[in-house]
């Protein structure tokens, strides 16, 4: 893994947030070290003994994963590349196709740390559907729906990391 720290962006940013949501903390999963992981960071090498700096080097991301009462699930759940030629093969794809779909719909993983996998539901793919097959998406918006489903894609729709 990557050293991390305040405002670096990259994937591993998201492994660290995934990692950081599942001991409980109320960080955003995504590409970005904001100020909510470096709060979350500098409380977790402050109750882990650590020096608290914010920086996320060799340390830090070993007692992260000690820490982690799930990581064995995550590292029994990442995909090889045999899993991909398996899949590749039996659907008759191109396999760069497929490590494509993977890396960009997955960050190239497949799972999420507690073992499930990691799905991205497309609400405006989802909305256009429904229009196509003469359904009105309106009549299906309640309260609860509003990252399942909608009109146009917005960033505010992707919550990521472990959601139900």
């Amino acid at each position: 893994m990557q050293i991390l720290k305040y405002r670096s962006r990259n994937k591993s940013v998201y492994v660290l947030e995934e990692l950081l949501v599942g001991l409980g903390y109320s960080v955003v999963v995504s590409n970005y070290f904001g100020r909510d992981t470096d709060v979350a960071v500098k409380d977790f090498q402050s109750h882990n003994k650590l020096v608290i700096n914010g920086i996320v080097g060799p340390k830090t991301w070993s007692k992260l994963y000690v820490v982690h009462q799930q990581f064995t699930a995550f590292n029994n759940k990442l995909l090889s590349e045999n899993d991909l030629q398996d899949f590749a093969k039996t659907y008759n794809l191109e396999l760069p196709v497929v490590k494509a779909v993977n890396e960009i719909e997955s960050n190239g993983k497949g799972f999420l740390l507690e073992g499930r996998p990691r799905i991205l539901f497309e609400g405006h793919v989802f909305w256009r559907e429904l229009v196509k097959r003469k359904i009105n998406p309106l009549t299906l918006v309640t309260p609860y729906s509003n990252n399942v489903i909608y009109e146009k894609w917005t960033k505010r729709h992707y919550e990521g990391g472990n959601r139900t």
